[in-house]
């Protein structure tokens, strides 16, 4: 009874929401004005396809404006005349950007056949990229149709196809947005299982791209390394001459000044003939030597020239390896860019489904959350009033439930920095005990909160609002009637501390452990049979920690069970 109650008030508040208009600037309207002049000019001289990206300018400028119904029109324009000449690219693109124009203004039937068309074209080019955007597309589509089992087949699709070719971007994607469709089908445990797959490939590619970047730096020193080897090849070919011709100058001096000291000119004659003997066989004989040196540089010049070609020819290789990547490469930015205005609209629709779960949807729960406040006031039958008194319970458990998995989502997706400030904590505790007396009085349960004005704490405020909200709720929950769950402030020299202390049922060691691990953690029947998510626990101690807190447990079978919050300490300031 109480399930069809609230799923009748969850399909009841569902709303669409739209974009700010922006109005055209003169640069946008000059643009639109030039686009339809030179559509018109096109269009008289029988050229369908520049007639055809002239429209696309003028949508363009539209649609980035958030005037969605002119964008779409003039988009149905150019897909008329795509179709005329057959451009089956242009098409298929069209039919992309209607579908995701559709989206916007709320069309989503319009919106999906959009979709179902550009995959056919996909499929029919084998473009598998494309194919799996198309679904990915198809999904947030039916997803906002509610029609969730359709928008897992399509997923599962894309998701083998993104394997197939190992592509970590599309699976990081598809793994995202199977997360996001069994949360709202309801399926937390599979919702989280999708979504820690998506962190891993998130890793993944953060690791591909220090790949490529020390890749190419590898790339650049060895270009410089070449550059470096073929400069000193060139020094050695100097030197090596210089040397050579140094070597014969001093042997000729050598043999001029032996020849004319202390020699008459007969002797010098003599002495001339015998030297020009010597001259010539120490000519030859340097002539061999050289004849061998300019042999084995020679021999050290091919295969210095040698290795240079084998380099030479690695290096045109690797250029035409490069261009051919390069090309490539133009062609994976053309469709990454298409991807990433795809993941954009993903990720606008995204921020809507948070904005409809933060106000559209909790906004009638506290609605009825207070009317059931009120139930005691009015004269209805004991019976009557016992069932909504169920009911009630089960509003408020799935009032905590929203609250801890819209908590939780935001914490995991958006990663926030705690803003962290000093602050009385009265006003909260006060706040989370009215909040919860109601429930505390059901079980008459006594509520008892020991702090002052003088209690300050350096946290994120609303980190420990939702903190002691999820301690104390779980306190009562495990509390039989007529017990009590006590909220402390302590402090003494290692730190301040917020205790939440129940007389309730405890816990064995075994269920300590497994309390803040989101794989082991299974949620308990309260004393009253209260049914749980496990969460508020597991949400409790991310929170804690990212605010610079600690969270301990100790609790006995049968002896209650002591919840312990500490946080450094701080020197105590009058608060104005």
């Amino acid at each position: 009874m109480t399930r069809t109650v609230l799923s009748f008030l969850f399909i009841a508040i569902v709303l669409s929401l739209k974009a700010q208009v922006h109005p055209l600037s003169k640069s946008d309207s000059g643009i639109v004005i030039k686009s339809l002049e030179k559509y018109e000019y096109l269009l008289e001289e029988n050229d369908l396809r520049g007639a055809s990206g002239a429209l696309n300018d003028a949508a363009f400028v539209y649609w980035n404006n958030n005037h969605y119904q002119q964008a779409a029109d003039y988009y149905e324009k150019s897909l008329e005349l795509n179709e005329q000449v057959a451009n089956e690219n242009g098409i298929a693109m069209l039919n992309n950007n209607l579908g995701m124009l559709n989206a916007d203004l709320g069309n989503y039937e319009k919106s999906l056949d959009h979709f179902t068309r550009t995959l056919a074209a996909r499929r029919a080019n084998k473009e598998e990229v494309g194919m799996v955007s198309a679904l990915v597309n198809m999904s947030v589509v039916l997803n906002r149709l509610d029609r969730y089992d359709e928008s897992i087949k399509a997923l599962e699709e894309a998701l083998d196809l993104s394997r197939e070719r190992y592509d970590i971007n599309q699976m990081r994607s598809v793994y995202g947005m199977l997360s996001e469709t069994y949360e709202k089908m309801g399926d937390a445990e599979k919702s989280l299982y999708y979504f820690e797959y998506y962190k891993a490939m998130n890793k993944e590619v953060q690791g591909e791209e220090v790949k490529e970047t020390k890749k190419q730096l590898v790339q650049e020193r060895i270009e410089k390394e070449l550059i470096a080897t073929q400069k000193e090849n060139e020094l050695l070919k100097k030197q090596l001459e210089i040397k050579r011709q140094e070597e014969e100058i001093q042997k000729k001096d050598s043999i001029n000044q032996s020849l004319y000291s202390n020699l008459s000119r007969k002797e010098v004659e003599i002495q001339l003939l015998e030297k020009s003997k010597q001259v010539s066989e120490l000519e030859a004989k340097a002539q061999q030597e050289a004849n061998q040196k300019l042999k084995y540089f020679r021999n050290s010049l091919i295969v210095v020239a040698g290795a240079l070609f084998v380099i030479t020819i690695l290096i045109l290789i690797n250029v035409r390896k490069t261009k051919k990547h390069r090309d490539e490469l133009a062609d994976k930015n053309v469709r990454i860019e298409n991807q990433r205005q795809e993941l954009e609209t993903a990720n606008h629709t995204k921020d809507r489904i948070f904005s409809i779960i933060s106000h559209d949807l909790r906004s009638p729960i506290k609605s009825l959350q207070g009317f059931f406040t009120y139930i005691d006031v009015f004269d209805i039958p004991d019976d009557l009033k016992s069932a909504l008194s169920g009911m009630e319970s089960e509003l408020v458990n799935s009032a905590s439930l929203l609250d801890n998995l819209l908590a939780w989502s935001k914490s995991q997706i958006q990663k926030h920095d705690p803003e962290i400030t000093e602050f009385n904590i009265k006003p909260i505790v006060d706040e989370t005990i009215q909040l919860l007396q109601t429930a505390a009085e059901k079980k008459k349960i006594k509520l008892v909160a020991n702090v002052t004005e003088e209690d300050i704490l350096v946290t994120d405020p609303q980190m420990l609002k939702i903190a002691i909200r999820n301690l104390l709720q779980n306190a009562i929950k495990f509390t039989p009637i007529g017990g009590e769950v006590a909220l402390l402030y302590v402090a003494d020299d290692q730190g301040t501390y917020v205790k939440v202390k129940d007389s309730g049922i405890g816990m064995s060691f075994q269920k300590m452990q497994s309390l803040f691990d989101i794989k082991t953690n299974r949620s308990s029947e309260g004393t009253a049979k209260e049914k749980g998510s496990g969460l508020g626990l597991i949400l409790t101690k991310e929170l804690v920690e990212q605010a610079g807190g600690e969270i301990n447990v100790e609790s006995t079978v049968g002896h209650g069970t002591e919840f312990s919050i500490q946080f450094s300490k701080v020197q105590k300031t009058q608060l104005v």
